[in-house]
Parts: C-alpha cells; sequence; structure tokens
C-alpha cells in the first residue's frame, strides 16, 4: 500500500477517535447539543452582585448568597429559616442581653491560618468602628447597642448589649476575615482568605466564578470544581439560556407562564422544585409625599387592587395572597382583616378626597423579573378606573435598588425576602429605621408602633412577643403603610443531572456547598 494511503487512513482514524471523543463529553437532546462538564455548574443570577466583602454587604440578597459559600460566619440557618451553628461552637445566655460564644477551633481560612477569636473580634470592629478613608458598613446598625465584646479564653467571645435584644443572635451571620484582612485590606480585595467551599476566582461583567476551596476545613468537601453565576437581568433571556443549555440551574428567575412550559414541554430535561417562601411582594408608600400621608388615598388604591385576579392571571394562581409579612404556620403569623377588592368604595373614596382627579401617581417596578413589571401594569389600569391617573416605570434593578435605597420614588412595587425573626417589622416600619440605618424606605412613623416594636425587641418571652407582634401587625394591617400583595414559591429549575439542591425558606444557595452532577 502507498505510504501516503497509509498516512491518509491513520489520520482519518485518529480524526475519528478524536470526535468520538468530543461526542462522549456532549449530550444530545431533541432539539440542542449541551456540553455537559460534570465538574462545572452554571447558575442564573438576576441582578449583578453589589459587594464581595463581607464588611459592606448591606441587604442585597445576592450578596449575601454568596458571602456564605465563601466566608463562614459564627451562625447561619436552615431551611426553615432557624439558626444553626457555624463557625460558633456553641451559645449560653447568660441573660437578657449577654451571651458566652465558643468557637470551634478546627477551621481555618484558605492560607492555612486556623480562625480563632481574634479573627471575630477584627471582622465585628472593622464594621464597628472603620478606618477614617473606609466606607461605613451597612451592617454597623446591627451592632449599634453592643455594650461589650471581648475574648473570654481560648475559645470564648463575651457579648454584651446595652440593652435587651431578642433577634441579636440573628445579626451574627457576617462572614469572618483573618485579623489582618479585617483591619488593613481596602474594600473588596479579601479573594485567597475565604473560610467557606468555595473561592472567588474571577469577576468579569456579566459572570462570577467561584473555585473549590481545597484548603476548606469543614466536616465535608464541596463536589462541584466550579460555579459559574452568569447575570442575565431579564427573565425572558434567563428561560431562554436554560432552555438553550447554557446554564444548569436557575431559582427564582423563571416567569410562572414559562414554568408552566418547561412542565409541559421539556418535563424530560428539567426537574421543577416549589415550596413556600417566607418572602412577600407589596406595594410601597413615600410617606414624604403630603397626598400619600392620607390614610384615605392609602385605602382607595388598596381596595383597588384584585389580588386574586392577579394571582390567577399574572401567576397562574401559583402564589399565595398575602395578609402581611408572615405566611400561614409561621409562629407570629396573625390572621387580619385585609382590605379586599371593592372597586366601587375605591372610587366613592377618591370622589370625597378633595384631590383633583385623576391623581397622577407613578408605579416604579424592578425590570428584573417580567410578571412583576405585568403586575404593575395591572394594578395601573385598575387605579385608571377609581380616579387615578397611573404610570408604571420598569427601571434595570441596579437602578431600582437604588432609587429604592434612596427614596426617590412615589409608590413601588418589589419584594422583600431573606427574614427569619419577627424583629423584621421593626427593621421596616420602625420611625428611627429609615435607610441607611434600615428598611423604612417609605419614612413610615407611629410612635405607638415605634414602642410596641421596641418592647418585643426587648424580651425573651415567647408568649409576651407573640402577643406584642399580634397588636404590631393589627396597627400596621389600619395604617396601611404598604399593600401585601402575595407570598410566593421558592421555584428552582434544574437539569435533570443536578442532584442535592435543597430549598430554603430565605432562596439562599446554600445547598451549592454539596450539589453535584451526573
Amino acid at each position: 500500500m502507498n505510504r501516503r494511503i497509509i498516512k491518509f487512513s491513520i489520520l482519518v482514524l485518529v480524526s475519528i477517535g478524536l470526535f468520538g471523543v468530543l461526542l462522549s463529553s456532549v449530550k444530545k437532546d431533541s432539539k440542542n447539543l449541551i456540553v455537559n462538564d460534570k465538574n462545572t455548574l452554571t447558575v442564573a443570577f438576576d441582578a449583578k452582585v453589589q459587594s464581595f466583602d463581607p464588611r459592606l454587604i448591606g441587604n442585597d440578597a445576592n450578596s449575601q448568597y454568596l458571602e456564605e459559600l465563601r466566608f463562614w460566619s459564627l451562625v447561619s440557618f436552615d431551611t426553615m429559616g432557624r439558626l444553626k451553628l457555624r463557625i460558633a461552637q456553641s451559645i449560653q445566655p447568660l441573660s437578657q442581653k449577654s451571651w458566652l460564644i465558643k468557637i470551634e477551633d478546627n477551621l481555618c481560612f484558605a492560607n492555612g491560618k486556623t480562625i480563632n477569636v481574634d479573627d471575630v473580634l477584627s471582622t465585628y470592629e472593622a464594621i464597628l468602628n472603620p478606618k477614617p478613608d473606609f466606607p461605613l458598613s451597612p451592617r454597623r446598625g446591627a451592632f449599634k447597642h453592643i455594650k461589650k465584646i471581648e475574648k473570654r479564653g481560648a475559645n470564648g467571645i463575651y457579648i454584651e448589649l446595652v440593652e435587651p435584644d431578642a433577634s441579636f443572635l440573628n445579626n451574627l451571620i457576617i462572614g469572618i476575615l483573618p485579623k489582618e484582612v479585617a483591619r488593613n485590606s481596602p474594600p473588596n480585595t479579601m479573594s485567597g482568605y475565604e473560610s467557606g467551599p468555595f473561592q472567588l476566582d474571577s469577576v468579569k461583567n456579566n459572570e462570577i466564578i467561584f473555585k473549590k476551596n481545597i484548603h476548606f476545613c469543614g466536616n465535608f468537601k464541596p463536589k462541584m470544581n466550579t460555579i459559574k453565576f452568569k447575570i442575565i437581568p431579564d427573565a425572558g433571556t434567563r428561560y431562554a439560556a436554560l432552555v438553550k443549555g447554557d446554564v444548569d440551574l436557575v431559582q427564582n428567575g423563571i416567569d410562572p407562564d414559562k414554568i408552566e412550559i418547561l412542565k409541559r414541554k421539556y418535563s424530560k430535561r428539567f426537574q421543577v422544585q416549589e415550596n413556600l417562601k417566607q418572602a412577600v411582594t407589596y406595594l410601597g408608600f413615600n410617606f414624604r409625599i403630603p397626598t400619600l400621608q392620607k390614610l384615605e388615598v392609602r385605602k382607595a388604591i388598596a381596595y383597588a387592587i384584585d389580588r386574586e385576579s392577579l394571582i390567577k392571571y399574572r401567576f397562574h394562581s401559583r402564589e399565595n395572597p398575602a395578609e402581611g409579612f408572615f405566611i400561614p404556620g409561621y409562629p407570629f403569623f396573625k390572621e387580619k382583616n385585609t382590605i379586599k377588592f371593592d372597586p366601587k368604595l375605591s372610587k366613592e373614596i377618591m370622589s370625597k378626597s378633595g384631590l383633583m382627579l385623576p391623581y397622577r401617581i407613578s408605579i416604579k417596578v424592578s425590570s428584573s423579573k417580567k410578571a412583576n413589571v405585568e403586575a404593575a401594569k395591572s394594578i395601573a389600569i385598575s387605579l385608571s378606573k377609581v380616579g387615578f391617573s397611573a404610570r408604571v416605570e420598569p427601571l434595570e434593578n441596579t437602578i431600582f435598588q437604588e432609587a429604592l435605597k434612596k427614596g426617590n420614588m412615589q409608590i413601588w412595587l418589589a419584594p422583600w425576602l431573606g427574614y427569619k425573626d419577627p424583629d423584621h417589622l421593626r427593621f421596616v416600619f420602625a420611625s428611627d429605621m429609615v435607610p441607611p440605618h434600615g428598611g423604612n424606605r417609605g419614612h413610615y412613623s407611629n410612635t405607638k408602633l415605634d414602642k410596641i416594636l421596641y418592647d418585643a425587641k426587648e424580651t425573651n418571652d415567647f408568649h409576651k412577643r407573640q402577643i406584642l407582634y399580634n397588636q404590631a401587625q393589627d396597627i400596621i394591617s389600619d395604617d396601611i403603610p404598604y399593600v401585601f400583595l402575595w407570598h410566593g414559591l421558592n421555584t428552582v429549575v434544574s437539569t435533570k443531572n443536578v442532584h442535592d439542591f435543597e430549598l430554603y425558606s430565605d432562596g439562599r444557595y446554600t445547598s451549592l456547598e454539596k450539589i453535584y452532577k451526573e
């Protein structure tokens, strides 16, 4: 046989063999060729992360989700939102306002250094008393009532408050940094000092890459080598990326109509997990606007909203009508006489309000979720029928969050999520909790409510707290600083080869610690 023919035949066989190897790493379905990298999980996020620095993370949920994967804290939360220990080995209450916390002595940072009490104290000190050229921490307010925090023995931390605070331990979720980093590093420059199962590898414009922390000292080892977080602000684009095979998992980021399509059309490729989450979507009011200070105007808006129809037609009956912040079954849930849909009464109230009708209002909403934008538009149509001229302003999520913090809104539609303790009511409605000190975005004020919320904060007696929070919820229900709309479902869509993703009531991603792909 001619040598050229032999050589060509060998090249063909080698090429066929290589092509076969390539094909073996590709999984084919009826429409798409999807690269199936078992060592990489790709997750879609709806918005950019505002901070990677535990000293500076605020109310941005995505920042908190990623913080826990990189930096362990004294405590964390389980799937139902109850406290669980992380770096803390034990927490001993000494009085109504003091605790002795012992920490584990076998956990370490990625540089091999064992986590000790000085690291914890230095991290908290960096938040409480930052250097002159360092930005003020959004977390500073959570520690403003600390009277004393000091080292006790080799692995003990003593914390004493100025006054009792039944919810204080929930604040100990701050990722701990090595003391030299906590004290001296500029913002967002602590990569390489992680104590959690993953390390930050790179940050691009629309992609964040985590790598397994090979020095992780926890009692388990993460199974994924790489986790990619793709920032995809638009819900339709997230859905397209999932179907195309560009992402493996989306949590609370696919519109309800598309969830139904996935269940019906793509059930062989995707799995859908759902549970009721401790979250609420609401319509908020800016009380610095004189017209919105009037209770009758807020009542007219509340009566004009048909929540049941919104849930049925915009969310395919997947959401649950909300009476307040807390879901049924939660220990502090209180059934209330929520304002029902009554457009006739709404119109009557507006006709007697003394306002020049139609009264012009603007409803701002994040554009990250199409269903919320469409819900805002439906609400605007309903309001236009009772004496308002309502306009909806969808904003890119980062811009929306910034406007929300500054209070540059008249009325807004948004969700609250991630809260565990009923003290969240104080964070949202107490007069002294306006941003940046808290979440009172509408500058609402009621001195009677303030007293009840602070009394509730200062008692550890469960029965007394329950009575006080019932009273607080009655006042909120009567005053209507918010129109509560619906409680959502935690909905996770993932490819069928993704295993062990567990849903948390606040939507966190803790289970990425142990997730794996076939």
